[in-house]
């Protein structure tokens, strides 16, 4: 789920395995939400716990304890920092489009035989009245 933290940022824990979702209970010191792990769907009584407990500190407090925990649980980024995150840097996922134009480009996030797929560079985007004239045979519609 996605839980909202004391600042106003949110984070998220996705801890459905077992062993995930143990980690995270001792790291949160709710050694007693193991066990509820199993309990009935939907779980509305524990998914409001945990909603508690995130509400209880800020985004960066829960981004430092749980840094190290291998239990699923993420911070979600603002657009601003998305770029400057690790996995994205280390990927080549955003880059600056080729040439004046301020463009940002995303690519694919695809690992084929060990290498980014593509990293093409996307084509150059291209106006709405172009593309319709190029379908009209060069004559507006």
């Amino acid at each position: 789920n996605i839980y909202p933290t004391r600042d106003g940022r949110h984070v998220t824990i996705g801890a459905i395995e077992e062993k995930f979702w143990r980690a995270f209970c001792e790291a949160v010191d709710r050694p007693d939400w193991v066990a509820r792990q199993q309990d009935d769907a939907p779980q509305v009584a524990l998914m409001q716990e945990v909603a508690d407990l995130f509400i209880s500190r800020d985004f960066d407090d829960w981004a430092t304890l749980l840094a190290d925990v291998d239990c699923c649980f993420e911070p979600v980024h603002d657009m601003a920092e998305v770029a400057a995150h690790p996995h994205i840097a280390a990927r080549g996922m955003v880059r600056p489009s080729d040439g004046d134009d301020p463009f940002v480009e995303i690519a694919f996030p695809a690992w084929i035989d060990g290498a980014l797929m593509p990293p093409r560079t996307a084509p150059a985007p291209v106006s709405a009245a172009d593309v319709l004239s190029g379908w009209a045979g060069d004559e507006t519609p």
